[in-house]
This record gives C-alpha cells, structure tokens and sequence, in this order.
C-alpha cells in the first residue's frame, strides 16, 4: 500500500514541477512593452545626500553625458523609475470624466529624459520621443499609451491634444506608445 501512494505523490510533485518550469519559460517570453536586452539601469539618489534641485540636475547631466561617453553605449535617459515600472499615480481631470470614480480617473506616471523611447526600445504608435529641447522649453509634455489614449481620448491619435493632470498642469502628448543605457548591437 506505501509503494503505490510513493509513487503517486512523486508523480503529482513531477507533474507539478514540469508546469512550474513550463511556466516560468512562458513568463521569460512575454512581451513587456519594451526591450529588455542590452538594457542596463542604474539608481542613484543625490537628493539623499542634500542635493538641490539646481545641484541635483547638474548632477543627472554630468552622469548622463559621462554614460554617453561610453564606448558601445548607444543611447542613454534619465527616469524617476526603472523601466517597466510606475511608481507614482495620479488622477486626471479629463472632460467627460469629471464625476467618475478616482479609478476610473487614475493613472500612473513617470518624469523621463530625452531619448527615453529610442533608450528603453519602445515602439511608439504616432509621435516622437522626447529630444534634449524639450528638457529646456519648460512646456509640459507626455508620451501616453495606447490604453490611456483609448480610455480618455477613444483613439490612439492623440498627439496635440491635451490632458490635465490632477496637480494643475496641463502637458501635451508627445507620442502615444504600446506599454539606462542602450549598448550598440
């Protein structure tokens, strides 16, 4: 009677463990948005450390310009978060949206640097990436995705309209996207 129960559970445990690494294989195989090959980040938090905003983005420029530098580096961005990832949420005030829920109005964000498309390997649908000028004009601009522009706009064509987030600016979209440095190939 142990023998045939053994071998059942270690059969049950087998089966299991073949799914689990079937699984995990499927996971390495899905398409997040953005290319993860030759893609290197790095955190670093000056503001720790004291640095005012002046210093602190004197600071992200020199680290920029030096990973440019490089050899094999092929483009570089600054983001407040790791790629693939949104950390910060805020709400829109979007006409037609005014009395719906805080989810329905809800988004995540995050504050990038010139070339974060071309960096990060993302395919943008219309638009452009952000370029070094835009960082200088001063004008608030976004790149959203395909689902914001759907659920907000009902298209995808978006570029030169206008959203305002919940902090009172109004930024205008730059590109409409599916979703540091970037060795050569």
């Amino acid at each position: 009677f142990l023998v045939p129960v053994q071998v059942m559970l270690a059969t049950i445990l087998l089966i299991g463990t073949g799914l689990f690494i079937r699984t995990l294989d499927n996971i390495r195989h899905v398409q997040l948005g953005y290319r993860s090959d030759r893609l290197a980040t790095i955190t670093l938090s000056p503001d720790q450390v004291g640095y005012d905003v002046t210093r602190r983005t004197a600071y992200w420029n020199q680290i920029r310009d030096r990973v440019t530098a490089l050899a094999g580096v092929k483009s570089v961005t600054i983001s407040t978060d790791p790629i693939g990832t949104l950390n910060l949420t805020t709400l829109l005030n979007m006409p037609g949206f005014e009395s719906a829920s805080p989810r329905e109005r809800s988004t995540g964000q995050k504050r990038v640097g010139s070339r974060f498309v071309e960096t990060s390997g993302m395919t943008l649908l219309r638009g452009r990436d952000f370029t070094p000028s835009d960082e200088d004009s001063g004008r608030n601009l976004v790149i959203v995705n395909a689902s914001l522009a759907e659920h907000f706009f009902k298209t995808t064509d978006v570029v030169g309209r206008q959203l305002s987030l919940n902090f009172g600016r109004t930024p205008e979209p730059k590109g409409s996207g599916r979703a540091w440095p970037r060795e050569g190939r």
